[in-house]
């Protein structure tokens, strides 16, 4: 019974730790590329010599979106938030 349990094995080493995160993090902070209106995940990737998805998978941790965030009900007019509650209210 005893040569049945294995010794705990060390694991795969970490390839994206805290500085890699670090360094993502203030990469978009810094002006984005020339040429380029906002950052991409391509770009920070780039940018900071890791993969797109390692890039990725930290930006989603963080909570930060690189697009913007749209909606159906958004809208540019002055009165839709008097339009929309009148149609409410019908």
């Amino acid at each position: 019974m005893k040569g049945l349990a294995d010794a705990p094995l060390p694991g795969a080493k970490t390839v994206y730790d805290q500085a890699f995160r670090n360094r993502v993090l203030a990469t978009l902070a810094q002006p984005s590329p020339t040429g380029e209106a906002v950052w991409n995940g391509l770009a920070v990737a780039k940018r900071v010599n890791g993969s797109v998805q390692a890039v990725w998978r930290v930006l989603r941790k963080e909570g930060v979106c690189l697009q913007r965030q749209r909606s159906w009900c958004a809208s540019t007019n002055k009165q839709f938030s008097a339009k929309a509650a009148e149609l409410i209210a019908r």
